[in-house]
């Protein structure tokens, strides 16, 4: 089995700093579980090159002022 990282924006108005160092590259079965353990925090799971379209395209998602940035690896 491969891991792949993927990258974790979790919002600073409904998350914790400590949320995100809590999981950083830990390996997860799936994105869905990621989503489940955060239910209701409205996070965003996204693949590396997902990321860097939202950095290069200056999205509003890459604000670091409004998320919180980590990573963690998906079982596949």
């Amino acid at each position: 089995m491969e891991n792949n990282t993927y990258i974790v924006l979790m919002p600073v108005n409904s998350c914790e700093r400590s949320e995100a160092e809590q999981i950083e590259n830990k390996t997860y079965s799936s994105i869905e579980y990621v989503y489940g353990i955060h239910y209701g925090k409205d996070i965003l799971v996204v693949s590396l090159s997902e990321f860097v379209d939202l950095i290069n395209d200056q999205d509003e998602v890459t604000d670091g002022d409004k998320y919180w940035m980590t990573y963690v690896q998906i079982t596949k």
